[in-house]
């Protein structure tokens, strides 16, 4: 009898020990129309979400996933409005599939506001298509940083794509010196969004508290048309300026106020920064503005100049040749197209020299602290405040329960 009872309370304990620990483990979630109810979050697909690979054939993506070349090959027996389904089927649509079993169940396309299913019946595959039906909710996340954001968070397996969005966020806040540093603490929340067939995606950041030993920042994706990041006062959190107008191979020579000019052979100031890159690859400019100058510039070679708000100015130097279209007077925004890599002027190899002019008075492109785009109106900023504080509730209601 005793033994019996001995066994009976070890057993007891043993479910509620378990039960603490799935609590714990479990992530937390609410829906947006509820908060701060939370709830259970289903676990991610078995398989993951996979892509098709460039020039890969749906079939030849079923047989990776486990299907047999037979069955995977009867989707040719369908009807030719079914197998159109699957023409436009894009590298870019992800794709979750399920097994049963060890063999092929089900692949689940996520195309647009439609959901494209494969699934098996017997030895056949059906196809069907539907308008996806979403639910969102809201995720927690927190990162205690020892290395970086984006290193400690992929070790905590945290989405690369989260990670990015957060490190954006804070880049163009973080002030002059106080980095991010160990110990520093990142608290966010994030979208989740469920389909059909436990279909999950992630979604965006919404709200991001940094909490480090020299600053408190607090950020909030506002819902209005600009989607960007907004601090307590406001104030936006992205840069007007794209960092880089190209894609480049390396900084082959730094902005300077004194070095040895590579094909003179004296020593002058470097008032940009050169970018090494290949042969006509495709220039962008760096924000909106006016082209004030197209045109060849004495050792500049091939070279625009655009005017900006704020009274700033960028110049792009030794290109091969200029986009179509570009002209002085023309209006151009960030990223746009304006011309093409070259090594037109006084040039040793094709680069883009990049100039950043605050005031006509040069500034370096690469250390500088850019201007950020202009703050909400008192309006917004109201909306917004109250975003800040539903967030700041709801996040306290996944930190308390951590």
């Amino acid at each position: 009898m005793k033994d019996f009872i001995k066994l009976l309370l070890i057993s007891v304990l043993t479910v509620l020990w378990l039960s603490v620990a799935t609590a714990k483990i479990a992530s937390n979630n609410v829906k947006l129309s509820d908060a701060p109810v939370q709830g259970y979050i289903a676990p991610a697909p078995p398989t993951g979400a996979d892509f098709l690979k460039p020039k890969e054939t749906v079939v030849g993506f079923l047989q990776r996933h486990g299907a047999s070349k037979s069955l995977a090959q009867s989707l040719w027996k369908l009807p030719k409005s079914k197998q159109r389904l699957l023409t436009d089927v894009q590298t870019s649509q992800p794709i979750v599939c399920y097994k049963s079993n060890k063999k092929f169940k089900s692949c689940h396309i996520v195309a647009g506001k439609s959901l494209i299913s494969v699934v098996r019946l017997g030895d056949q595959l059906s196809v069907e298509k539907k308008a996806l039906d979403v639910t969102k909710s809201i995720d927690y996340g927190e990162i205690n940083i020892k290395t970086s954001i984006f290193q400690d968070g992929r070790k905590k397996g945290y989405d690369a794509q989260l990670l990015n969005e957060i490190n954006t966020a804070l880049r163009s806040v973080l002030q002059d010196g106080k980095l991010v540093r160990k110990g520093d603490r990142v608290e966010f929340l994030f979208e989740r969004k469920r389909m059909d067939h436990g279909v999950e995606m992630l979604g965006h950041v919404v709200d991001v508290l940094y909490t480090g030993t020299k600053q408190k920042i607090h950020l909030t994706r506002y819902s209005g048309k600009s989607k960007n990041f907004y601090d307590e006062s406001g104030r936006s959190a992205t840069i007007s300026f794209i960092k880089y107008p190209v894609h480049f191979s390396h900084i082959s020579s730094p902005f300077s106020k004194g070095r040895k000019h590579p094909v003179y052979g004296i020593v002058k100031p470097h008032h940009g920064v050169d970018l090494a890159a290949k042969m006509k690859t495709r220039i962008k400019v760096t924000a909106p503005g006016k082209v004030t100058y197209a045109g060849v510039k004495g050792g500049y070679g091939n070279t625009i100049i655009v005017q900006h708000d704020g009274d700033y100015k960028t110049l792009y130097a030794h290109m091969h040749h200029f986009a179509k279209n570009i002209k002085v007077g023309s209006y151009v925004h960030a990223g746009d197209l304006i011309g093409y890599v070259g090594s037109t002027g006084v040039s040793t190899g094709p680069h883009v020299h990049y100039e950043i002019r605050k005031h006509n008075t040069p500034i370096d492109p690469v250390n500088s602290i850019l201007p950020r785009l202009s703050k909400l109106g008192p309006q917004e900023l109201k909306i917004h405040k109250q975003e800040q504080a539903k967030w700041d509730m709801l996040r306290l209601s996944f930190s308390d329960s951590v």
